[in-house]
């Protein structure tokens, strides 16, 4: 159904059979829906999957891209995200399809006539990244007024910390504060010049990856009492009176996947996944109708977390299959995720999760963001958790378990809702427990 806000002679928003109506940028835009026949090309297949890299790539630093495109997107009406996925799809995209991945080292992030960095540089210093330059002022398009933006990208999960107004040029560096973590992480890292009306920018620099290392202090915290199995998940003692600043990791060989589903009937592949991933969804409904309220309107948002998890966290094929439950999703947007989380088994039937927020974003924005977790039994085959309204800015919340016995595992996952209920973060994998 479509709407008519600016009265029938102005422009509809909605769909009228298969034609769709929106506003883009100012600009009143229709677009038909045609039905596809056949199957599609391996060029076609090729193109999609690039799309798809830079598309999921684009929406989680388009904090960057709003400022570092705005002076070549604004005026073809393109808009930051779409220019993004234009440019970098054929540039920043290597391999053969279906083996393709992002190019980082060819990504730009940002486009202009301001002058680029001069001799830019950055490296690790404990938990922060050091970014230096030259001012350089004699070269043409450098202004004292202009203002560094930073990058860093963390591509294993899919997280970014921008700094889009940072110090002027003449400053000659600037520091990126990193939240902790109990492991080492990759990080691209990018730099540029955003004018002081934030109208135009330089083109962006790349200035490689980066090693940040495990924080100390987390490391030593590691408690005497957790001790490996056989399948190499760390058992947490309910008796221990310290709290465990350990997360436990998914790894890469039986921990974390579910038990096989084998198949003698002859339902299509879509079908056996989809009959494997529904019954586990159908325990988090409320969780997955404010995960997925918000995209396609014209599916339901339990619908899309059978697609997405079909797609992410359903493995094998020849009608064998299993689920890796790290990699479950029970949302999907744009709101910034929780950084450095922390899963804690408290007491026998209590575990606090704690989070971080990097220093450049803004509280006063998120801060009232909402935290949803589920807590799945892998054991029971049951939703068994509890907790306290809380908001990001508390910076942990308490969750009570139900119905946790000993031996069983637990799967830990959280994502945050805009106060407003107009966005949300994508999941979080918050670790596995097992209560002993």
């Amino acid at each position: 159904m479509a709407k008519v806000p600016y009265g029938i002679n102005g422009p509809f928003i909605g769909r009228v059979g298969n034609t769709i109506g929106y506003i883009l940028n100012g600009i009143n835009v229709i677009r038909s829906i045609g039905a596809f026949h056949g199957e599609y090309t391996p060029k076609q297949l090729a193109n999609y999957q690039r799309m798809g890299l830079i598309s999921s790539l684009s929406t989680v630093i388009q904090e960057f891209l709003k400022f570092g495109f705005a002076a070549v997107a604004a005026p073809t009406k393109q808009g930051h995200t779409n220019h993004s996925i234009s440019i970098n799809k054929e540039k920043a995209v290597k391999g053969v399809y279906p083996n393709q991945e992002t190019d980082f080292s060819k990504l730009i992030v940002a486009q202009g006539t301001v002058a680029i960095p001069k001799n830019p540089m950055v490296k690790v210093l404990n938990n922060k990244l050091e970014y230096r330059w030259e001012a350089d002022l004699q070269t043409e398009g450098a202004e004292s007024s202009d203002q560094v933006m930073l990058l860093a990208y963390f591509p294993e999960s899919q997280k970014a910390i921008v700094m889009a107004s940072g110090s002027r040029r003449t400053m000659e560096k600037e520091i990126l504060e990193i939240p902790g973590s109990n492991k080492d992480r990759k990080v691209e890292t990018y730099m540029a010049f955003v004018s002081d009306d934030r109208k135009n920018a330089s083109n962006s620099v790349y200035l490689g990856q980066l090693i940040i290392p495990a924080t100390a202090e987390t490391a030593q915290k590691k408690p005497a009492e957790a001790v490996k199995t056989k399948d190499h998940r760390l058992k947490l003692t309910a008796e221990t009176e310290d709290a465990i600043d350990l997360i436990p990791k998914p790894y890469k060989d039986k921990d974390g996947y579910s038990d096989l589903y084998h198949f003698g009937s002859k339902y299509t592949e879509q079908t056996e996944k989809m009959r494997i991933v529904s019954p586990l969804l159908s325990l988090f409904k409320d969780q997955i109708n404010k995960g997925f309220e918000h995209g396609d309107r014209r599916t339901t948002p339990f619908n899309k977390a059978v697609s997405r998890n079909i797609n992410g966290a359903i493995g094998g094929g020849d009608r064998v299959y299993n689920i890796y439950f790290p990699a479950l999703v029970f949302s999907a947007g744009k709101r910034e995720t929780a950084w450095a989380t922390k899963l804690t088994l408290h007491s026998e039937n209590e575990v606090r999760v704690k989070w971080e927020v990097p220093k450049t974003a803004k509280m006063s924005l998120i801060g009232d963001d909402e935290p949803h977790f589920i807590f799945y039994n892998r054991t029971r085959d049951i939703q068994c958790a509890t907790y306290q309204t809380s908001k990001r800015r508390d910076l942990e919340a308490s969750i009570e378990l139900s119905g946790a016995r000993k031996g069983d595992i637990i799967y830990a996952y959280m994502f945050f809702v805009a106060h407003d209920k107009k966005s949300v973060s994508n999941t979080d994998y918050l670790g596995c427990i097992e209560v002993e």
